[in-house]
């Protein structure tokens, strides 16, 4: 038996939600089943429920705020729903219950319309709004429109038959109202309702805007249908004297109420939910959950917590990576383990890069060796100087220096024939030395996501080292006033 209620809901809502009630929640907590700590998302979307907070003697026994109320219930009800408590302002309570607007209109039917202005067709002044105007009530269908433009841009709600049952097993939009009267200086009495704001909508107030006995002699008649109809659940009357005596009576109607749990079952509110769980060497990837984001992945093990049981699609996506996309299966109160390999995305500018420093180092070891023999094959024909004795003996053998690049065309009786420019043949064996530390370098290290900035640098590293050490080892001739050639 239902407690009829004189008093109703708000005129328009006061968006202003608890702490708790973000839609994606993140927390992290130690795994004892590995050892290690989890990163955890909540891959709940969660629904809003507007809540009504109405205390008419304002000062209560118990030291306890409106806030505190919604932070209770939204807890409660995270535990196993996927509703998001949303709090309506005072003063959009006090305007529903002490003066509605119009004065004509009840106190339940101005919440119910505050908290589903989605689905009211009327504005605040309650003029019918543009796109509701050609919707007219049929003998037989119940709602006709005689401007098919008009219905296309109303609500889906609106489209239909107003007075048609909707089917049990489908998601339905309610509101919580929390009536907390003081009864002396120790006690407080606390009474907790639910409301079913699509049935008060679609069989209480629009079918009697429809049918014409909308406010006026008619506001009684449709505040009592609300109460008597659109009412799903209400506490038992609780004398609370702390705030663990509300947290207590919270519990006992939201989360142990048989008639509240199966009215959330039936609207698929309810739920046993279930987890995934992936790890991954990756951080900063989006996760996203049926194409809602959730949160970003960090290094190890990442939990999505509850999901409700079914199919779901999972995506990750990051700037590096090729897009991943799987179907999961959640299964009640049990935890799916997900493998997920993320491959890098190909970067052409590496590609091109690693491609052209690997060729490109082959082709200079193979002209850097062909070059340095060569230089060394030309050292017995060479000019090289000799050191002549007293009688003009001298024992002219080969040249101990390497060729040089600045040899002179003509030598002087005083001029070296070698020159001073670099040392050929240590040359062509600095290139050939950096050209195979390039190739062998991109061919072992790395990947096509990067480009070889390193490997050339080492390169041009050994190249430079090669050419240093050669002139190191350089031998030295004996410098006479004259040169001749050797046979």
């Amino acid at each position: 038996m239902v407690v009829a209620l004189r008093w109703a809901y708000p005129t328009y809502l006061a968006a202003s939600a608890p702490a708790s009630a973000s839609l994606v929640e993140h927390s992290t907590e130690e795994s004892a089943s590995r050892g290690g700590a989890a990163i955890e998302f909540s891959g709940l979307r969660r629904i809003p429920i507007p809540l009504v907070f109405y205390a008419p003697t304002k000062r209560l026994a118990v030291p306890i705020n409106r806030n505190r109320v919604a932070g209770f219930i939204d807890d409660l009800l995270l535990e196993h729903t996927d509703l998001r408590v949303v709090l309506v302002d005072d003063q959009t309570v006090d305007d529903c219950i002490d003066n509605p607007s119009p004065p004509t209109k009840g106190r339940m039917t101005c919440l119910v319309e505050a908290a589903r202005a989605d689905y009211v067709p009327y504005d605040r002044a309650g003029k019918l709004q543009d796109w509701a105007r050609a919707i007219r009530v049929h003998p037989t269908s119940g709602i006709a429109a005689h401007d098919r433009a008009a219905l296309e841009r109303a609500p889906p709600a609106q489209r239909g038959n107003g007075e048609a049952d909707k089917p049990d097993d489908v998601e339905r939009r309610f509101m919580i109202v929390v009536a907390m009267v003081r009864l002396s200086e120790q006690e407080d009495r606390l009474v907790t309702f639910l409301v079913d704001t699509d049935h008060a909508l679609e069989h209480g107030i629009h079918a009697a805007r429809l049918r014409g006995a909308y406010g006026g002699a008619h506001m009684e008649a449709l505040e009592a249908y609300i109460v008597e109809h659109a009412v799903m659940a209400q506490s038992d009357p609780a004398l609370v004297g702390s705030e663990a005596d509300v947290q207590a009576a919270f519990r006992r109607f939201f989360a142990e109420d048989h008639r509240l749990v199966e009215v959330f079952r039936r609207a698929r509110h309810w739920w046993a939910f279930g987890r995934a769980e992936f790890s991954t060497d990756v951080e900063g990837v989006n996760i996203l959950l049926d194409h809602r984001p959730v949160g970003l992945t960090l290094r190890g093990l990442n939990r999505l917590t509850r999901l409700v049981p079914g199919s779901h699609r999972l995506q990750f996506e990051h700037p590096d990576f090729v897009p991943l996309t799987m179907v999961i299966e959640v299964e009640s109160d049990r935890t799916t383990s997900v493998a997920i390999a993320l491959a890098r995305r190909p970067n052409v500018e590496a590609q091109i890069g690693r491609q052209a420093t690997l060729w490109g180092g082959l082709a200079l070891t193979v002209g850097g060796t062909a070059f340095a023999l060569w230089q060394l094959a030309r050292t017995p024909s060479t000019r090289v100087l000799c050191l002549h004795g007293a009688q003009g003996d001298s024992s002219c053998g080969g040249s101990a220096e390497f060729l040089r690049a600045g040899q002179p065309a003509n030598p002087g009786p005083v001029d070296d024939p070698n020159g001073s420019g670099i040392m050929l043949a240590p040359f062509g064996l600095g290139v050939a030395s950096g050209g195979l530390a390039m190739a062998s370098g991109t061919l072992l290290l790395g990947d096509d996501t990067e480009f070889p900035w390193v490997q050339i640098a080492s390169g041009v590293t050994v190249g430079v080292a090669t050419y240093l050490l050669s002139a190191l080892l350089n031998g030295q001739n004996a410098i006479d006033a004259s040169y001749r050639a050797r046979p």
